[in-house]
């Protein structure tokens, strides 16, 4: 139940007052950017991984800027290595969009 909803039966039922508030305004959220992490950090992270079919998957979220079902859904046939592009299949929105593919990535799925 919501807030509104709760304060609205008690005004209505319990103190039979009628409810004149039409909505109570929310004061907004500041917005703060996320944490980026630097190169030298994302480079030990990513080589913390031994095992190469996980160290393939973190490296395309990370270096793609994938989300993970976006990552879950890519086929082998959505990575362009002449154009350098990997194509998303119906990602955020349910919409196609191309990202950039980078060498390190390429290599590493290749090896993969």
């Amino acid at each position: 139940m919501s807030f509104l909803f709760r304060f609205s039966f008690l005004f209505r039922f319990t103190l039979s007052r009628p409810w004149v508030v039409q909505s109570v305004p929310y004061g907004k959220r500041p917005k703060s950017l996320p944490t980026v992490l630097g190169q030298e950090e994302v480079n030990r992270l990513i080589g913390c991984v031994d095992h190469l079919k996980h160290r393939a998957v973190l490296l395309t979220l990370y270096s793609a800027g994938l989300r993970l079902t976006e990552a879950t859904n890519l086929k082998a046939q959505h990575i362009d290595s002449q154009r350098m592009q990997i194509k998303i299949v119906k990602g955020k929105g349910n919409r196609d969009r191309f990202v950039p593919l980078s060498p390190r990535l390429l290599h590493v799925l290749r090896e993969y």
